[in-house]
């Protein structure tokens, strides 16, 4: 008979197939694609940092065994003040189109939702995606649903909105260095597009795990909703978020004041085509904008043609204030408990979660494609 079940690791071949029909159509299915997925399905959702016995991926089984459909499952600790919740994070929700079975994505999503977790999230779905989970009583994080975009380099990026256009693609490739060429132009004009100079007062070093620990205990309210970090999860959260081989990089930067106080910090993924996805940042109320600037400024120095980021409480002011900070919805985020207090914390925007945290790093990343 047909059930929603655990995810082993026998069934990866099938989950890879899968997730190649539903999202990679046009690939081949090579030796190294497979060894990739086997790779990816294995360190995300069966060896990640957090084991959890009562907590796990599901897939849907068809009759004769057949793999119908997939939801990965995540857990992670979180802190609201002094209490310890456990929050689980959903990826790759698929299901076959050919499945007989209409209703296999509620089955494995009310599976989910029934689960020992406080806090059930998805931070990067579609619309699609959002009417199953509101159907089973979760709710939209509408302020989390809005995103920011700073176009630091106005030619280039719109070159590149023009190239995630197939038939326009190789039209992008042979304008990209006609944009390069019109950014530097519009570099020298009095009234130039571009970011602010990096703010003088506050001293950089690189983020690594270490330190974004020490700026998470230092600037976290405990009132905050937030990942509870140790060393061993956050290095490889922050090596799964820099996608290794896709040809991207991952920035981090932790900025002190002149007493060597910690201000803020960020981080943020330039992918290939020199787009910047902010990750996380953080900074004291009085340091925001500043942050801000200096995340700007480190981008475009680093070739980047525009930087797109979650809103974040602590950073609304400025960002409403800026002028070159376009707002607008791109991701739903969903989440569902039966602790009132979680829910608040996060429709408030009184939570810490980030891009970091979230689906981001959950990713199945393809190599660049030349």
């Amino acid at each position: 008979m047909p059930r929603v079940r655990r995810f082993e690791p026998q069934d990866i071949p099938a989950v890879a197939g899968l997730h190649r029909r539903v999202f990679l159509p046009d690939q081949e299915p090579t030796p190294e694609l497979q060894q990739k997925y086997q790779q990816y399905f294995q360190d995300v959702f069966l060896d990640h940092p957090w084991p959890e016995e009562r907590i796990h991926s599901l897939v849907y089984e068809e009759e004769k065994g057949k793999i119908g459909g997939f939801l990965g499952v995540v857990p992670r600790p979180v802190r609201l003040c002094d209490g310890a919740f456990l929050a689980a994070w959903s990826s790759q929700f698929m299901v076959d189109p050919a499945s007989r079975n209409r209703l296999a994505a509620v089955l494995l999503l009310k599976a989910f939702l029934g689960g020992p977790q406080d806090l059930s999230l998805a931070d990067e779905s579609n619309r699609a995606s959002s009417r199953i989970w509101e159907s089973l009583g979760a709710t939209v994080c509408w302020l989390q649903c809005i995103h920011w975009t700073c176009v630091l380099r106005p030619a280039c990026f719109l070159n590149w909105r023009l190239g995630q256009r197939e038939l326009l693609r190789p039209m992008a490739r042979l304008a990209g260095p006609l944009c390069g060429a019109l950014d530097s132009a519009l570099l020298r004009l009095p009234r130039r597009p571009g970011p602010p100079p990096a703010p003088p007062s506050l001293q950089a070093e690189p983020a690594s795990p270490e330190s974004l620990l020490e700026c998470a205990g230092a600037l976290w309210d405990n009132g905050r909703l937030r990942p509870q970090y140790e060393l061993r999860s956050l290095r490889w959260l922050m090596n799964r978020a820099s996608f290794p081989g896709s040809g991207g990089s991952l920035h981090g930067v932790v900025l002190r004041n002149g007493g060597a106080e910690i201000a803020g910090w960020y981080l943020y993924y330039l992918s290939r085509g020199r787009l910047g996805e902010v990750l996380q940042m953080g900074a004291r109320r009085a340091s925001a904008g500043d942050v801000l600037e200096h995340l700007c400024h480190h981008a475009f120095q680093q070739g980047a043609s525009a930087l797109r980021g979650r809103l974040e409480h602590s950073f609304l002011g400025d960002l409403l204030e800026h002028k070159g900070f376009q707002l607008g919805p791109r991701f739903w985020m969903l989440v569902h408990s039966r602790h009132q207090a979680l829910l608040e914390a996060t429709h408030r925007g009184e939570q810490a979660l980030s891009r970091l945290d979230g689906e981001w790093s959950l990713r199945f990343q393809m190599e660049p494609r030349h």
